[in-house]
């Protein structure tokens, strides 16, 4: 926030969040749900599982490495198969 002088009320207006949401999260004295963290998260173009890393710094967030084929295939078994269980 402080970065990007973001206020809460900033945050509020660009998320729709309540500002007593962003406080809490923002001091850390409640467990935030994955919604916020989603919505925090695409005011500052980060996918939500960055938001996680401690000091992350936003102008070069960590990356996930690409799937290798054999790994994309695997992956696409275990959704279809997930699918047929439902």
């Amino acid at each position: 926030m402080g970065r990007n002088k973001h206020s809460e009320g900033d945050l509020h207006r660009k998320t729709g969040l309540s500002q007593s949401t962003i406080g809490r999260t923002r001091k850390a004295e409640t467990a935030t749900t994955v919604d916020t963290l989603d919505a925090l998260a695409k005011v500052y173009g980060l996918q939500p599982w960055q938001m996680l890393i401690a000091d992350l710094d936003i102008s070069n967030p960590p990356v996930l490495k690409a799937l290798t084929k054999k790994e994309q295939e695997f992956y696409d078994k275990m959704k279809q198969v997930m699918k047929e269980l439902q």
